[in-house]
């Protein structure tokens, strides 16, 4: 199990990003999930090859959620998440960054706007 995420099921063009350890990254309608139950054995989110690595997050994101992904190296990315591009569940995905040989993605976090920010 690599992330468990709660939605609202009355939200609308909203998708399940993944990220995987070499920077491949993609966004999945909803709808392509099934619930499991317990003793499920979960679905397949990520076609992962030695070329993608390991799936290391996901998240529920909205076009317009801002989200940073964590490297290994300390690096510090800020995307979009309407950058990525829409795949179904069983495929690798686009290149989100290119990654040294050495360095390999840690995480993925949405970012949160505060409104009404008082100081």
């Amino acid at each position: 199990i690599i992330e468990a995420v709660i939605f609202n099921p009355e939200q609308e063009k909203v998708c399940v990003l993944t990220i995987t350890e070499k920077g491949f990254a993609k966004r999945t309608p909803l709808e392509e999930y099934t619930c499991i139950h317990r003793g499920g054995g979960g679905v397949i989110c990520h076609k992962l090859t030695s070329e993608t690595g390991c799936v290391v997050g996901a998240h529920i994101a909205a076009d317009e959620h801002g989200l940073l992904i964590l490297t290994k190296s300390g690096k510090v990315i800020r995307v979009m998440a309407g950058d990525f591009s829409v795949y179904s569940r069983a495929t690798k995905g686009m290149i989100a960054l290119r990654l040294s040989e050495s360095d390999i993605v840690v995480g993925i976090a949405k970012v949160i706007e505060e409104e009404n920010v008082e100081e």
